[in-house]
């Protein structure tokens, strides 16, 4: 019975130290000089006529295509830093620099 225990004990603890990792994970990144994409999917005041917009122009958070990214994109205004949310002239609302849509442009 006393190795039922200690082994409960370890799961416990191994399963509170991996759910500390995970959670600190995005600190972690940050702290090495790695910066986590923003999350635009959702920014505050989107109105409804930007989510229909969005949703017209397929827009997607995390673009699969690097050339297509909406901080390559005419559209596009950089937000305060690099990986900040930025604006978009199509009435998208606040987007990723990782973003994109069906109706990019390439910068010239």
């Amino acid at each position: 019975m006393s190795e039922t225990i200690s082994s409960r004990r370890q799961f416990l603890g191994r399963s509170v130290l991996g759910l500390f990792v995970l959670s600190s994970g995005g600190a972690l990144v940050s702290a090495c000089g790695g910066e986590e994409a923003p999350n635009c999917t959702h920014p505050p005041g989107l109105t409804a006529a930007q989510g229909t917009q969005r949703t017209a122009l397929h827009y997607l958070d995390h673009g699969t295509d690097p050339n297509r990214q909406c901080m390559k994109c005419n559209f596009f205004t950089a937000g305060q830093t690099a990986a900040a949310c930025g604006g978009c002239a199509l009435n998208l609302g606040d987007v990723s620099p990782l973003g994109t849509c069906d109706s990019f442009a390439a910068r010239s």
